[in-house]
């Protein structure tokens, strides 16, 4: 089924609705049960995001759940509903699946279209471009987070941002944005999080729970990962070269490096940061992440690896044979990008 965009807009909507979210506010005007999702590995913008879509949803009296193959790290415990994310979709029938913060499937999951049936399943996302066999989609590339498409929709669904929802955006939108250092924090940006803060969202609670509650492990294994920092070619490329066994070593979890890889990018005169270590779910995969300073995109170079995300900050998961040969391919993409 593809929704395509039509001339009949809900009620709800109003006349100044975005008409690229048409598709998305018809879908929600006629269904009653859906099924929130985002990419695997989940961070700020897609925890923060889930949550305050899925609010948004039950205030208009919807049913939903929210799903994500890979648990919340547990500095994102605190959001509406992260109690009740489950990691496996359920036996159940849905009107609609959203998958916010991507546009592929893929990326939710192995199998994950297949397990949901029927039910047509669309995007909210501020990436690349959505791929014409989605269903429907809300995208602007241009947004600092998805979280700032959350907070459209519910503005265009009459529904009021109250504290609970502004939570979930506020994190999309800090986490997305590097604290609001990066170029994507731009005006709206702003004025999305100071109409948060006017509604009881607090600054300092979120950032204690982000930033100020680290369990001693993370710390220990961050502490490993800036030992094993390494600069090449001119000093224009940091290295995180992670070694099998490095998480077991300090009794770490994965979500834990999460953040490891900005530090390279903080040398002077880097320009890209990577980080690599061995996939846990399949030896023969290493999980790559990738930083950029702003001269290189970096979305680009992940996409031809099968991943994604930003042109600042993207990441992914690709074959190779070894630590030597992952870093080789990744170099070699980035020598052609800093040539592009």
């Amino acid at each position: 089924m593809n929704v395509g965009v039509t001339d009949a807009t809900p009620e709800h909507a109003g006349d100044g609705a975005d008409p690229r979210m048409k598709q998305v506010l018809e879908v929600v005007d006629r269904g009653r049960r859906f099924l929130i999702t985002g990419h695997m590995n989940p961070d700020g913008d897609v925890l923060g995001s889930m949550s305050s879509l899925a609010l948004v949803l039950q205030r208009l009296g919807k049913e939903t759940v929210v799903y994500n193959r890979d648990p919340a790290p547990s500095r994102y415990a605190f959001l509406p509903l992260m109690d009740r994310l489950v990691q496996k979709v359920p036996d159940e029938a849905f009107d609609a699946v959203f998958i916010v913060d991507c546009c592929e499937p893929q990326r939710v999951g192995p199998g994950f279209a297949q397990a949901t049936g029927e039910a047509p399943i669309g995007a909210i996302d501020h990436h690349a471009a959505p791929p014409d066999d989605l269903d429907f989609h809300y995208h602007d590339a241009g947004a600092a987070a998805t979280g700032v498409l959350i907070y459209r929709l519910a503005r265009a669904l009459g529904v009021e941002v109250d504290e609970a929802i502004g939570q979930g955006i506020f994190v999309a939108l800090v986490t997305d944005t590097g604290n609001f250092r990066y170029s994507n924090a731009g005006p709206e940006a702003f004025g999305i999080a100071s109409a948060l803060v006017d509604v009881g969202v607090d600054p300092h609670a979120i950032s204690r729970q982000l930033y100020e509650n680290e369990p001693l492990a993370r710390l220990k294994l961050l502490g490993d990962a800036l030992g094993r920092l390494t600069l090449s070619d001119e000093g224009r490329i940091a290295w995180l070269l992670m070694p099998e066994g490095c998480l077991e070593e300090h009794g770490a979890s994965a979500e834990m490096l999460d953040g490891a890889v900005d530090y390279g990018r903080q040398v002077a005169g880097v320009e890209v940061s990577c980080l690599l270590r061995r996939n846990d779910d399949d030896p023969s995969e290493f999980r790559m992440s990738l930083r950029s300073a702003g001269a290189v995109d970096v979305q680009a170079v992940a996409r031809k690896l099968g991943g994604g995300g930003h042109r600042m900050a993207s990441g992914g998961r690709f074959a190779a044979a070894s630590m030597e040969a992952a870093a080789a391919k990744v170099r070699t993409l980035l020598l052609d990008a800093f040539e592009a």
